[in-house]
């Protein structure tokens, strides 16, 4: 695998762009079309692609490129600064990835924009755009990455799949609705409250993913330091808060009021994704208190998409599909 370009391409384009850096189908399809037509070029100066290292990527190469894309392919300025902007997070996933050739990276990503007579946004500012989006998607703190496209659908039913496909236009944010993920553990919920985030953070959302529990040690912890309006006003200015595991614990009076205060004030300033195990009518059993309860549920629920994916456990399934594969060997 070592000095192999094919092997670090394939990784850059299927795992780091849409898990790390949470990019979506189309933006990696441009990615990729730079590499297409990168290849392209290094065959005509000799290079072939199946035996190509990285270390015949050089700082002249790429160079060569740029100004093969202008002066044969009749590219423009905007189009050059495209190719480079998806080059340099190439080699700078690369850094980190395979550091043998770190100097040559560097001075590949210090490879200057030109200046587009043009009013379009610079490619320079997308490439700190496409560094925005990584801090927010690492300020979200989710538990994992999955995509849209990596979401597995087909345990689902047709009406559940077309639900799913009019929330990822994340038009809930904009009219600050609320999700409501009721189902047994295993069917999805939290995978598609990620995905959702994710694709939030690629459009310049911001996002917290949290557990209930973390939530309620987080702002106990923030009124036992007399911060909890700093803590409130941070909370609020997420454009959607994702929930998780609401049911899978219970706690006191006073922290399901704290929790209650909190959801309150960030209803009003954006959207809530809840993940449950329970159906509304069994929050009782988390809050402990029905007027609490009743007042929580009203909060949630107003404006909010009540989306039941309660079926067979999509991870049970994939177990069971191993274990026949495993016994039929």
């Amino acid at each position: 695998m070592k000095n192999d370009f094919s092997y670090y391409l394939r990784k850059f384009l299927t795992e780091y762009l849409p898990r790390e850096k949470g990019f979506d189908t189309n933006t990696i399809d441009a990615y990729r079309y730079t590499f297409i037509v990168l290849l392209e070029y290094l065959k005509e100066i000799g290079y072939k692609a199946e035996k190509l290292k990285i270390s015949d990527i050089t700082k002249k190469n790429i160079e060569g490129f740029l100004n093969y894309l202008e002066e044969k392919r009749g590219n423009s300025t905007v189009t050059r600064n495209s190719r480079l902007a998806a080059l340099r997070s190439f080699f700078n996933y690369l850094q980190y990835e395979y550091p043998d050739y770190i100097d040559e990276y560097q001075r590949i990503m210090a490879i200057p924009f030109k200046k587009a007579k043009t009013r379009q946004m610079s490619y320079e500012a997308e490439y700190r755009k496409s560094n925005l989006i990584e801090k927010r998607i690492k300020a979200a703190k989710f538990p994992y990455h999955i995509t849209f496209d990596e979401f597995k659908t087909d345990h689902l039913s047709i009406e559940l799949k077309q639900k799913i496909r009019e929330l990822s236009t994340l038009e809930f944010i904009d009219n600050k609705e609320n999700i409501i993920l009721i189902g047994n553990p295993g069917t999805g919920k939290t995978a598609l409250s990620v995905a959702l985030g994710l694709s939030a953070c690629t459009r310049g959302k911001r996002v917290l993913f949290i557990s209930v529990p973390q939530l309620i040690i987080e702002v106990n912890e923030a009124m036992s330091k007399s911060q909890y309006l700093s803590y409130k006003n941070k909370f609020e200015k997420y454009d959607l808060v994702i929930l998780d595991e609401l049911g899978y614990s219970s706690f006191s009076r006073e922290s399901g009021e704290i929790l209650f205060n909190l959801l309150s004030s960030k209803n009003d300033s954006g959207s809530i994704i809840v993940t449950s195990n329970l159906t509304v009518d069994k929050w009782i059993e988390t809050f402990k208190d029905q007027f609490l309860t009743g007042a929580m549920v009203d909060r949630l629920t107003r404006m909010a998409h009540m989306i039941d994916m309660s079926g067979e456990s999509y991870r049970l399934r994939q177990t069971r599909e191993w274990m026949n594969k495993t016994n039929e060997k």
